[in-house]
C-alpha cells in the first residue's frame, strides 16, 4: 500500500484508516501516488535515469495511468453534460 512510504506501520488499509487521517495526509499520499505512477512533463527526464530505474514497462505503466485518468475525467464530463440536458428536456 503507498500509504506506507510515509510510516510502516500502514501495513493494511484497515490500519490505515483506523489512524483517521487528515484531508492534507490524502492529498500528500494521492500526489505522491500521481508524481510516481503518472505520465507527465517529466517523462524525458525519467528517461534519463539508470536502466534500473527506468524501462519500457514503466513507460508503458505511467502511460496507460494518465491514459486511464483522462478517460474517467471524459466520462464524468459527458455524464455531466448528458444530466444538464436531461435536465431542461
Amino acid at each position: 500500500m503507498e500509504a506506507a512510504w510515509q510510516n510502516p506501520d500502514h501495513t493494511t488499509l484497515d490500519k490505515f484508516a483506523a489512524l483517521k487521517p487528515s484531508l492534507k495526509d490524502l492529498k500528500d499520499i494521492a500526489c505522491w501516488i500521481v508524481k510516481h505512477y503518472v505520465a507527465d512533463s517529466r517523462m524525458e527526464q525519467l528517461q534519463n535515469q539508470p536502466k534500473v530505474q527506468w524501462d519500457q514497462q514503466y513507460k508503458d505503466g505511467l502511460l496507460l495511468n494518465k491514459y486511464c485518468l483522462l478517460y474517467e475525467e471524459l466520462c464524468q464530463a459527458i455524464t455531466l453534460v448528458i444530466l444538464v440536458v436531461w435536465k431542461h428536456v
